[in-house]
């Protein structure tokens, strides 16, 4: 299976759709408004096998929960890092590994640290967790 960047962002879309009150756009948009996950591409490794058949997609997505001194903005994104649960986005997506069938298989690897997000002349607190796509 050839990886086509456009079906991976669009099987990311409907595994996050399964987090609850959560505003996922495939591309960076020009205005945010939180709770909100934005998917970028980080890599693309096309030699993950002899005959160029598979491959490596390094996958962003960018998790805005809302102001940077909100407290409740940061227990979501506590939320959202949860191994499980309901607002889990590593659940979420790996719900259903394959994405909707728009890859072999995927991985959440980490997130990082909390962040301040600009945008605009607002400042927001998000992370970005990593997603490892095969397909």
């Amino acid at each position: 299976m050839a990886g086509n960047l456009s079906d991976i962002r669009k099987g990311l879309l409907g595994q996050l759709a399964l987090v609850r009150g959560l505003r996922v756009s495939e591309h960076v948009p020009e205005q945010v408004n939180p709770p909100a996950a934005i998917i970028t591409r980080a890599e693309v490794d096309y030699t993950q096998n002899m005959s160029g058949g598979l491959t490596e997609w390094s996958m962003q997505i960018q998790l805005i929960a809302g102001r940077m001194a909100d407290q409740q903005s940061q227990r979501q994104i506590d939320d959202w890092l949860s191994w499980d649960g309901d607002q889990s986005v590593r659940q979420a997506i790996e719900a259903d590994r394959t994405l909707g069938g728009n890859c072999q298989t995927s991985r959440v690897t980490s997130a990082d640290a909390l962040s301040s997000v600009q945008v605009g002349d607002s400042e927001y607190i998000g992370v970005t967790v990593a997603v490892t796509v095969w397909a």
